[in-house]
């Protein structure tokens, strides 16, 4: 926790050193590793899993620092999940006692499905924790107050610094209007109908957050609005951005914006691979984080565990599969896309 804290705020106050960062960034997780060496973990294939949903894989963004635009390479094509697909899994993970929903997709936007409203109400109903990240550009598109009434947990807008040319170089889009006024929206409609609710704004920058929070469209349009809970859950990201298997480069940086180290001791399970991961086509997945290339681009990699419409949620988390997986760990034997990924985090 304190190594944690002393890399939080260097990268948050103080830009420079940038090497010297990301090896502690590193050091951090590896630290976590040793410290884990005999903490028994084979319990935790008889909790209850997370379950990631992702309810569309199209995004209207092309964000520098997402491998979307690479989504080819791992599967054919792209679409909005069905709702034989969607009912299927809720049943299904209802039946397993599950309590955590998350929609936010590998590399989509939630807000493009016309029923995410209305999966978020349903994921609610069996009494589920429910939330995702969002770009934010179709906030002022959609029935804000029906999402907030839908019981939704938590809502976080992934966005540049507010400011028209940083916003275009790092999401590359023209859509800084619409996730300006739609961000300020979600705000005041909050403060009206659920003052408990914080927004997590995280600004994916390629400068310090010092500048980040004096720009002129931050104090006049978000400011205001804003409550303590809000300031809580700000984030300014400028390092530790993942290569999504190599797929994003140094190129791809701009400013201080650095990527992140891979861990060198990777010993343990990835704690990712004890979630559940539901692509928009009914593919499920042992990790919720990221996606590499595929062989025939049909998304079934090394992480890949079956079909919920072939297999229920509960068969799959029980199969021989996952646990193939993460024993792989141990064995130093790990698939290929878990190799030199950065999100790796020990159980």
């Amino acid at each position: 926790m304190v190594i944690r804290n002393i890399v939080d705020v260097f990268d948050q106050y103080f830009p420079l050193g940038a090497v010297a960062l990301d090896c502690l960034r590193r050091s951090r997780i590896d630290f976590g590793s040793l410290v884990r060496t005999f903490k028994p973990w084979h319990s935790m294939e008889l909790e209850r899993p997370k379950l990631t949903i992702e309810v569309t894989n199209i995004c209207n963004s092309n964000c520098r620092f997402c491998a979307y635009r690479y989504q080819d390479k791992f599967r054919r094509s792209k679409g909005i999940m069905a709702d034989d697909i969607f009912e299927k899994a809720i049943d299904d993970y209802k039946q397993m006692g599950g309590t955590f929903i998350g929609f936010t997709p590998f590399s989509g936007e939630p807000l493009i499905d016309p029923k995410i409203i209305e999966r978020v109400s349903r994921a609610k109903t069996n009494g589920a924790w429910t939330g995702f990240y969002t770009n934010g550009i179709l906030l002022n598109h959609i029935d804000i107050k029906g999402l907030l009434k839908s019981g939704i947990d938590a809502v976080a807008v992934s966005t540049a610094p507010l400011e028209r040319s940083m916003y275009e170089l790092l999401y590359q889009n023209k859509y800084y209007e619409e996730v300006l006024h739609g961000l300020k929206k979600l705000l005041m409609i909050r403060n009206l109908i659920r003052k408990d609710l914080g927004i997590s704004i995280t600004f994916r920058s390629h400068i310090p957050m010092r500048r980040v929070l004096v720009l002129e469209d931050f104090k006049k349009f978000i400011l205001p609005f804003m409550g303590k809970q809000d300031f809580k859950l700000l984030i300014v990201n400028t390092r530790g951005f993942d290569t999504w298997g190599g797929q994003i480069n140094s190129k791809d940086m701009v400013g201080i914006m650095r990527l992140a180290l891979p861990p060198m001791i990777k010993r343990r399970p990835c704690a990712w691979t004890f979630g559940l991961y539901l692509t928009w086509d009914g593919q499920v997945r042992a990790c919720a984080c990221r996606f590499a290339e595929a062989e025939n681009r049909d998304g079934r990699d090394d992480l890949y565990l079956g079909n919920v419409i072939e297999s229920s949620l509960n068969e799959i988390w029980s199969g021989p599969e996952i646990k193939r997986l993460r024993r792989s760990f141990l064995e130093g034997s790990l698939p290929l896309v878990c190799r030199n990924c950065t999100m790796y985090r020990p159980c």
